[in-house]
């Protein structure tokens, strides 16, 4: 019975401290960058930039035509795009992606929009 009674009391110290008690990273938990989410919200086919996106981040692409992007983390499809929005809108946010070192950029209206899509759509 004091095993019980210990358990509640560990995973409260555990979140009070901030530890993930085995549930992974918490690579989704960033900030919302600053993003105005007046005006029009685009869909996920109205984002042009899923299209330089996927130049890596698709399912159709195994191994080193990936690029190192993550094998789960694929934009062709507006539901593999939404399962990943909270990442999308920090590395794209904070520059990280497209990846300095690539040929590709996004503009900054394409940015503005991969963000805003990604920050203000429903389930985004």
């Amino acid at each position: 019975m004091s095993t019980m009674r210990a358990l509640p009391t560990a995973v409260l110290i555990a979140v009070l401290i901030g530890g993930s008690m085995g549930c992974g990273s918490d690579d989704d938990d960033h900030d919302d960058p600053d993003v105005s989410c007046t005006g029009t919200i685009p869909t996920y086919a109205e984002v042009d930039a899923f299209d330089k996106c996927t130049t890596c981040h698709s399912s159709s692409l195994t191994g080193t035509a990936r690029s190192s992007a993550p094998v789960d983390a694929n934009f062709d499809t507006a539901a593999g795009a939404e399962a990943h929005d909270d990442e999308i809108a920090h590395e794209v946010s904070e520059g990280a992606m497209p990846p300095p070192a690539s040929n590709i950029t996004l503009t900054a209206a394409e940015e503005e929009e991969i963000l805003k899509w990604a920050v203000c759509a429903p389930g985004g």
